[in-house]
């Protein structure tokens, strides 16, 4: 079935929101190395903001009766981002040192993964950009791993 244009611009916020998570977690990754510690935290916040859009464009997909992929994929992402805030900010557990660490970087891959299988569902040139934008914040974290250990 075809997707009517505001179903398309719907799947493209998507698509730019799972973008901006990988250029925000890159930054967040490059930040650590050099103790930016107020850039990770406010770029941490933006990230937990993002939640928000994506349960809107999420409900609107949900409303329209769209394909299961198009709530089930973003949902994941945002469960991860609220996951994040909820460790990071509001109960303050640095988890990435905890037994939770492999778990919750399992959910991580897997929500940023479907993401990119969104965007090429999207059309090929999101995908491909989507798939940029993760291999450089794959980048990035190598490198935080190589200087702080996560």
């Amino acid at each position: 079935m075809e997707n009517s244009p505001v179903q398309h611009s719907i799947d493209v916020a998507l698509v730019v929101i799972a973008n901006l998570v990988n250029v925000a977690l890159t930054g967040i990754f490059l930040a650590r190395p050099f103790k930016l510690d107020q850039v990770e935290y406010f770029l941490g916040l933006f990230l937990s903001g993002l939640v928000l859009p994506i349960i809107g464009l999420v409900a609107l997909n949900w409303r329209s009766h769209r394909e299961w992929w198009t709530i089930v994929l973003p949902l994941m992402l945002a469960g991860f981002l609220l996951l994040d805030f909820i460790l990071d900010y509001i109960l303050g557990i640095n988890w990435r040192i905890t037994w939770m660490k492999g778990p919750i970087l399992l959910f991580y891959y897997a929500s940023v993964m479907v993401m990119i299988g969104y965007a090429f569902l999207t059309g090929k040139v999101y995908g491909v950009v989507t798939l940029i934008t993760y291999f450089l914040c794959l980048g990035a974290t190598l490198y935080s791993l190589s200087r702080v250990g996560y």
